[in-house]
């Protein structure tokens, strides 16, 4: 069971995840932030649960979290539109850099995956919302901890989690209080500060990747720079430099074997369509 005590403790932020919405069992994170985004004033508040029964995957897919073991959680932010706007880019640096806190190494995958060597460990969503005028960010993100994703054999070879990785049990608590530290001060500084930190962490960025469209289209290009929303430049062999959205593509470095996703990813847009 998730300790909060000890999380509180380890917690210095002013405002950001001092409410804690602790489920042992739920069925989604999300689906609990969405009604209580409901009521006024749940900014900063987190929904936490130890086991997820329904949770939502990028594209529909479900995915699994078995009880005790990861972290499954909805932040719920409330801000000015424009600022929301950044969480694509922002939200993953936090997570990103508390992971490596456990687990040197690790790296992000566009648009907000974070990868241990050459395997998946963490999945966000980002779904923004307009409440009473009011507008609303739900940020869930899905953490491999302690579990083993390959008891699942359709995950042995694509995922991984932090304890898998470095052969050390990991600490929930120490590590959601750290992405909390992480995100407050994240989300007040300049855009151009969280893009070179982000950058300083991708593994897509500067490297050559293979581009798989929803509607079925491939093709090859350099990925060079995030637009401001987070959406990906890629320059095509042609030389032509096209944007992409998240929603709407599947970028893989070049070599890497497509298989099946972490079903702890969950789906996430760059921008603030909350598809």
């Amino acid at each position: 069971m998730f300790d909060q005590s000890r999380y509180l403790r380890a917690l210095t932020t002013a405002w950001l995840g001092r409410r804690l919405d602790y489920h042992e069992t739920v069925g989604s994170t999300m689906d609990v932030a969405r009604q209580l985004a409901e009521a006024p004033g749940p900014d900063g508040l987190v929904v936490l649960a130890d086991e997820q029964t329904a949770g939502r995957g990028r594209r529909g897919r479900s995915f699994y979290s078995p009880r005790g073991q990861n972290l499954y959680f909805t932040i719920i932010l409330e801000a000015p539109a424009v600022r929301l706007r950044s969480l694509p880019v922002v939200v993953p640096v936090a997570v990103v850099e508390a992971i490596a806190d456990q687990a040197p190494g690790a790296t992000i995958k566009w648009p907000n995956d974070i990868w241990l060597g050459e395997r998946k460990c963490c999945g966000m969503l980002i779904d923004i919302h307009q409440i009473d005028d009011r507008p609303i960010a739900l940020v869930g993100i899905g953490i491999n901890v302690n579990g083993d994703p390959a008891v699942q054999p359709d995950l042995a070879k694509t995922a991984t989690s932090i304890a898998k990785a470095t052969g050390t049990v990991a600490d929930r608590e120490a590590l959601l209080a750290a992405i909390m530290n992480n995100l407050e001060p994240l989300l007040g500084v300049s855009l151009a500060d969280v893009h070179t930190r982000y950058a300083a962490r991708s593994n897509v960025l500067g490297r050559e990747v293979v581009v798989h469209e929803v509607t079925g289209g491939v093709y090859e290009g350099t990925a060079v720079r995030l637009a401001p929303t987070g959406a990906l430049i890629v320059r095509r062999t042609n030389g032509d430099e096209v944007e992409l959205e998240a929603a709407d593509v599947s970028v893989r470095p070049q070599g890497e074997v497509r298989g099946t996703s972490n079903p702890t990813e969950w789906p996430t847009s760059p921008s603030p369509r909350g598809e």
